[in-house]
């Protein structure tokens, strides 16, 4: 479109030009594709968290029961495999913290410390 933005103002002052502009970045079939999408658990993880607004209060409510749901689904995929809120040896023996580590069945990895 040249100089002069991709805004609001853009679009009042050429209305037909700038929808053919995103037509032309492909926006409808971006669209489309979005809409016939499969959606699966972790886009509602996703939008859960992305979703996170209000008090301090409201926001730690919010994410008790995110938790609670996600060991949830967890732990109905991954019946007693997985460790909550702990700490793992990793990748070049690293440590890292956690909410859920779930094994590698091929890979484990070496819980050090549960913290559940």
């Amino acid at each position: 479109m040249g100089e002069g933005g991709t805004g609001i103002k853009r679009y009042q002052r050429a209305p037909a030009q700038y929808i053919d502009a995103l037509i032309d970045l492909g926006l409808l079939d971006a669209m489309a594709e979005e809409v016939n999408r499969v959606p699966r658990w972790s886009d509602t993880l996703l939008e859960r968290l992305r979703s996170g607004r209000g008090s301090a209060i409201i926001g730690q409510q919010r994410g008790q029961q995110l938790e609670r749901e996600i060991e949830q689904i967890v732990s109905e995929i991954f019946p007693n495999t997985f460790n909550l809120r702990c700490n793992f040896k990793g990748m070049g023996a690293r440590t890292a913290k956690c909410d859920v580590a779930i094994p590698n069945k091929d890979r484990p990895r070496i819980i050090i410390e549960s913290k559940a």
